[in-house]
């Protein structure tokens, strides 16, 4: 039999262990939106640029300038493939991150049941 003493520290142990899941799972919560938004953003960016271009292609085919995307102001276009390619960057990065950490905490929680059989 377990002391009183004995209950109330296990009790201890399994709320802060319950704390410590609900704050993993906000985190991953968290991460899975940002994701998810980031991703979201990039498709309306390039959804937005090939509309944008669609509009001004008979134009450009007039002036025999069809390969360009932005054909008023040629360092514009390569300022937006330069942000657009930032943000993939970063998003893919981030992700890179998260993931590196969950396997790192999978394999944590795995040697954990190990141990305690």
């Amino acid at each position: 039999m377990r002391t009183n003493d004995e209950r109330i520290a296990a009790m201890h142990r399994r709320a802060s262990e319950l704390m410590q899941e609900r704050k993993q799972n906000k985190m991953r919560l968290a991460g899975a939106v940002s994701g998810a938004l980031g991703i979201l953003i990039i498709l309306l960016l390039a959804a937005a640029l090939s509309a944008g271009s669609a509009l001004s292609a008979p134009q450009m085919a007039g002036i025999g300038m069809s390969g360009s995307i932005f054909s008023a102001n040629g360092s514009l276009g390569y300022i937006v493939i330069g942000i657009v390619a930032f943000m993939l960057g970063v998003s893919v990065t981030v992700f890179s991150f998260r993931l590196k950490d969950w396997r790192e905490g999978r394999d944590e929680s795995g040697k954990k049941d190990t141990d305690n059989p």
